[in-house]
């Protein structure tokens, strides 16, 4: 089935149940209703554009971006999601490289298109005689979206999923994470992001759940649980940092007492975290580890685990996933050793848009996908990321991990933000540098590498420092390595 058939066969399931509503209570809409209307936009789109086009959505957290992509599947069409975070000259990029014919955006959203670039507001589909569209020729095994990655070493590339893929990762989720018809799902983070779009919205329209639609602002955090207490909230998903803010204000007094998973992503939790985000939300914690390529389906670290198990990324794959730990050659790597996390999922991209010599790189014939992720599995099977494969900088034929530094780093009373890259030496391959934007009085190199020194061996201790303003961070906010590389060689 297709994406909007599945929300078709909802619909008719749970006609009069509430599919979506905005976190300030207005667009409130049936599955019934809801249904019609993508019916009536897709039917719109059809007298537009030829079936298979593609079409950029350019679209804020909204009840209508979840009617447009809808309406793009119904209409046997492609959906481009593009981050609205990103510059006009990036969104250019990505309507480019996608073959994108049509913007679907909103009025405040517009400046970032190329002038003459075909565009068209959400509202103007449902305008004019209602009318049934044509049945699309597309099945599950067609192009369902492009999703474009964060670019941190380069330019975006295209991730794309056929709609059987994308209902996949949406499948993972309901069944890890157990969402039923009529629960309520949060969604304040990015829809065009894979796991809010792909396990939360997808997950919700295979469940029969509603979606709640706004955006997380960090300068109010206490809004957040607001939505959450409001709604009725069962399933909640946010990065980290989102329910670390809103444990933190003072007079955490809402009623919570529905929300039966909040679901966290992106970066891990800690033993201490937990315990105090469950005495100040309640509910159970629930981490998820993937990357877009994979839908983002990887690992769950279920709310049990977190007792003796916090910050790792859990001991198994997602329900319909498998993973192995592999060294370059492809081989199991032994219990304790560092591999590359490989995954093999129903939920996997078709493959990069264009490039089938990237695809080749990171997904082999038997469809397992490398990550570039580095991890460690413990006695108890657990996985302990290390580190980006990209990042390793190897020293005197010796490897160094940035991120086991940068979490040291981030442990010194001067330091804000830090980040550690390789640059080239002559006789050593790299050497180890440490950017660090400062708090206060910059700390010495002297300083910071006693400050390393008393956790980790003499080889790791970086021997050059640069000190920032502010690290480069793309519009996800991941630090631009390859360009501060560039800048401190």
């Amino acid at each position: 089935m297709r994406v909007d058939q599945v929300f078709a066969r909802t619909a008719r399931r749970q006609p009069h149940d509430l599919a979506w509503v905005m976190a300030d209570g207005t667009h409130a809409c049936g599955f019934a209703e809801a249904d019609r209307r993508v019916s009536r936009a897709a039917a719109s789109l059809q007298r537009r554009l030829p079936e298979r086009a593609a079409v950029a959505l350019l679209l804020s957290n909204h009840t209508d971006f979840l009617l447009a992509y809808l309406a793009v599947s119904r209409a046997g069409m492609v959906s481009v999601l593009v981050n609205v975070r990103l510059g006009a000259p990036e969104v250019e990029r990505i309507l480019q490289d996608s073959g994108a014919a049509l913007a679907l955006t909103q009025p405040d959203l517009e400046a970032l298109l190329p002038g003459d670039f075909a565009r068209l507001p959400v509202a103007a589909l449902l305008e004019g005689a209602e009318e049934s569209p044509r049945e699309a020729a597309a099945d599950e095994n067609d192009l369902c979206d492009v999703l474009y990655t964060s670019g941190t070493t380069g330019q975006p590339k295209g991730v794309e999923f056929s709609h059987r893929a994308a209902l996949a990762a949406g499948w993972g989720i309901v069944l890890d994470a157990a969402i039923a018809p009529r629960d309520v799902v949060m969604q304040l983070m990015p829809l065009t992001h894979s796991a809010p779009l792909h396990l939360m919205a997808l997950g919700s329209f295979l469940a029969g759940a509603t979606q709640v639609v706004g955006s997380f602002d960090p300068a109010t955090p206490r809004a957040f649980l607001e939505v959450a207490a409001g709604h009725r909230v069962t399933h909640a998903f946010a990065a980290p940092v989102a329910y670390l803010l809103a444990a933190a204000q003072d007079g955490v007094d809402l009623d919570l007492s529905a929300v039966k998973a909040w679901i966290y992503g992106g970066a891990g939790i800690s033993a201490a975290q937990v315990r105090g985000l469950r005495a100040r939300l309640g509910g159970r914690w629930m981490g998820v580890y993937g990357l877009t390529e994979a839908g983002p389906n990887g690992t769950m670290l279920h709310d049990a685990d977190h007792a003796h198990k916090a910050g790792s990324i859990g001991w198994r794959a997602m329900l319909n996933a498998e993973l192995r730990l592999i060294d370059d050659a492809g081989a199991e790597v032994p219990v304790g050793e560092v591999g590359e996390i490989a995954l093999r999922t129903e939920s996997t991209m078709r493959g990069y848009r264009g490039r089938p010599d990237l695809t080749r790189e990171v997904l082999d014939a038997r469809g397992w996908l490398r990550t570039g992720d580095l991890a460690r599995r413990d006695a108890d099977g657990y996985l302990w990321i290390v580190d980006r494969k990209k990042d390793l900088i190897i020293s005197g034929g010796v490897n160094v991990y940035p991120r086991e530094l940068e979490d040291l780093l981030l442990t010194h009373p001067q330091v804000a933000d830090a980040a550690v890259v390789g640059v080239p030496h002559p006789e050593w391959g790299e050497s180890v540098c440490a950017v660090i934007v400062p708090r206060g009085e910059a700390p010495s190199l002297e300083a910071l590498r006693s400050h390393l020194g008393a956790h980790l061996a003499a080889y790791k201790l970086p021997r050059l420092l640069r000190v920032v303003q502010a690290l480069p961070r793309n519009a996800s906010g991941k630090v631009l390595k390859a360009r501060l590389r560039e800048s401190v060689a």
